[in-house]
């Protein structure tokens, strides 16, 4: 970007969708998106295999490391051991978006939020964060996370149109390290699919 940078526009979606709509009609993602799958796949299924524990955080999650996507993986667990808790991860569609998302108790902190913004302008790549919104008790994610009691959502993305996964894995990492430690519990996820998640795996303590 020339002149000013997107952290100028914080608070203007009119511009960040101009933005969004310039860049992502050119992401070619689908075979990388592809292929991340396909990897995911094969390492779960040894991990299955050789019945390796999980860790405490996996257990929280209910989902095993090995299924987060790799470009992703090390930024989510990174940001798992600072106290955020993520219930989406990775590709999203087939047009170059990448997504983190998140559940909170408290609202983030806009000086948080604008830390990842200023991202694009450092690194040239689209990176964004979506302001939180408050959802009631009835929706899924309060139910799954805090026990049907009002919940937070907000997300960190931002867009990719080359050809390199390596670069995508560079940028999560990037933006894991410049987000703060909260120092907050990771919220516990509590559904059918989760309970019977840990029903079948061994927490890491436990075999130690």
């Amino acid at each position: 970007m020339s002149g000013e940078g997107i952290l100028d526009h914080f608070e203007d979606r009119d511009y960040l969708n101009r933005e969004i709509g310039s860049k992502s009609r050119h992401g070619k993602c689908r075979e990388l998106r592809y292929s991340s799958w396909e990897k995911s796949k094969r390492e779960v299924a040894l991990a299955e295999q050789e019945r390796r524990p999980i860790s405490i955080e996996e257990w929280k999650a209910g989902i095993r490391k090995e299924e987060l996507e790799w470009e992703v993986r090390d930024a989510v667990r990174s940001l798992w051991a600072k106290g955020y808790t993520t219930y989406y991860s990775g590709y999203e569609g087939n047009d170059g978006f990448q997504t983190i998302s998140f559940v909170s108790l408290e609202a983030p902190d806009k000086e948080v939020l604008k830390r990842i913004w200023k991202l694009t302008d450092e690194t040239g790549i689209l990176t964004y964060s979506m302001g939180s919104s408050l959802l009631d008790k009835s929706d899924r994610l309060s139910q799954d996370f805090n026990k049907g009691e009002p919940i937070y959502i907000w997300g960190i993305n931002f867009i990719y149109s080359g050809q390199d996964p390596e670069e995508i894995k560079r940028h999560w990492d990037r933006i894991a390290a410049v987000m703060p430690n909260l120092g907050w519990e990771l919220l516990v996820k509590e559904n059918e699919y989760v309970k019977n998640f840990r029903a079948s795996h061994v927490l890491e303590t436990q075999t130690q």
